[in-house]
């Protein structure tokens, strides 16, 4: 391919199209302070609009189901109209979520304001899972063999981002959750602007016969002296490759099958390893804790160590490799949620019984009204014991860091780098 190289090209439409990603992070971290201001007068809501603690554990979830919807609808359209359309499109949910979430805060009735907080958190999960499968698909195939683990690094990184974006932007005082939701909208727009400059994925355009503008797209990519046609001939042979035959040799190849399981698992496991929860839940954790400033500590707690451990893995993950850092983030995250249960069962006093039996044993129409009074006199605070607060700021840094140096970034490589290329175009596509 040579020696002359250009990585401007790759790396702004690598950027862009992680935009999408950050707003994973933004995303997931959008509850940790929004359900301080859903179901207490932060926000100046009427308490008949306040949401109880069910329906705030409903609002937080809506978002990861909306995902189920939102990631085969992504490659549906990925694979019939192409990469760069389908980025295109997963804005389309999330402006449309965060809109929703800003305008509930001006509706006239109750009703209408929980339709619309809970309609527009459904939508915002859909983006999510448009943009979990359509973001990492084009970088991984816009990027040259030799530099796609770097450039699909871009992607955990953005997640990281945007936890941070979220939880800088929650920790000013005078913000409430539809301040954070028109910050949203304001990313979303500056995306859509962006996102009809990039270029359709070469692999896309010559699945569909378009050859000769694949060819176009590379030589832009790659630079006018790069010669192209070696890496042509890579993705043609890899797409010619139909589904039906790239799962045989899946199947029947040791080689081939081995990888491509590893990949699955370490996703699975990215997945559900629990950082997503804690990214959610940190000002609700600290603020159980009785940080004084729980979304503030958040920010720096989470979101500011899971950003800088994310780059720094991305420095040394050469030097000291990937197995290592699975099995170093796996320690670091058994040890950080142990200290987090230790924490809670350690800080429980029996005072807080009464609180849960309140929640527990009263009608849903009285629910809130009853736990908000709880929370504002004497029982509330003594179920806070500020004495082991250090305790859980340092399980939850543990666990973000933990997860950032293996669990968060490596998959990601891996997906790049584990699967063969003659074979990438089917699983990933």
């Amino acid at each position: 391919m040579g020696n002359e190289e250009r990585l401007g090209p790759t790396a702004f439409s690598s950027l862009v199209a992680a935009i999408p990603a950050l707003m994973i992070g933004y995303t997931f971290a959008f509850p940790s302070s929004a359900i301080l201001d859903l179901t207490t007068e932060s926000a100046g809501l009427p308490e008949n609009y306040r949401l109880s603690i069910h329906l705030a554990d409903t609002f937080a979830a809506l978002a990861p189901i909306g995902a189920l919807v939102g990631a085969p609808l992504s490659g549906v359209m990925s694979d019939r109209w192409g990469r760069k359309e389908a980025l295109v499109c997963c804005g389309i949910p999330y402006l449309i979520g965060y809109l929703f979430l800003t305008y509930a805060h001006y509706m006239p009735t109750a009703l209408g304001f929980q339709a619309l907080v809970f309609t527009g958190r459904f939508m915002t999960g859909v983006g999510m899972g448009w943009a979990g499968s359509c973001g990492p698909v084009y970088i991984g195939e816009i990027s040259s063999p030799k530099l796609r683990g770097l450039f699909g690094t871009f992607t955990q990184i953005a997640v990281a981002t945007g936890i941070v974006l979220n939880y800088g932007i929650s920790s000013f005082p005078t913000i409430t959750y539809f301040h954070s939701s028109l910050v949203a909208v304001g990313i979303i727009t500056v995306f859509e602007c962006l996102v009809v400059w990039l270029k359709e994925s070469p692999s896309w355009l010559i699945r569909h016969g378009q050859h000769q503008k694949a060819v176009k797209v590379l030589q832009w990519l790659r630079g006018p002296s790069v010669k192209v046609e070696q890496e042509v001939e890579r993705i043609q042979e890899a797409e010619s490759l139909s589904l039906w035959l790239a799962m045989k040799e899946m199947s029947t190849k040791r080689h081939i099958a081995i990888p491509i399981v590893l990949v699955m698992l370490s996703m699975f496991f990215h997945q559900i390893g629990g950082a997503h929860v804690l990214s959610t839940y940190a000002a609700l954790l600290f603020e159980s804790a009785g940080v004084a400033e729980p979304e503030l500590t958040a920010l720096g707690a989470v979101g500011g160590v899971e950003l800088v451990a994310t780059f720094l893995t991305i420095l040394v993950i050469d030097f000291v490799g990937r197995k290592f850092l699975l099995v170093l983030s796996s320690i670091g995250m058994v040890v950080g949620s142990a200290m987090l249960g230790a924490h809670y069962f350690i800080t429980r006093p029996s005072t807080c019984t009464q609180l849960v039996s309140i929640v527990n044993s009263t009608a849903e129409e009285s629910e809130f009204l009853q736990l908000q009074e709880a929370r504002s006199g004497d029982m509330f605070e003594n179920c806070i014991n500020t004495q082991f607060a250090p305790l859980a700021i340092s399980s939850a840094v543990l666990f973000a860091v933990a997860y950032s140096i293996g669990w968060g970034p490596v998959p990601w490589v891996l997906l790049s780098e584990l699967i063969p290329v003659r074979v990438r175009g089917a699983p990933v596509g």
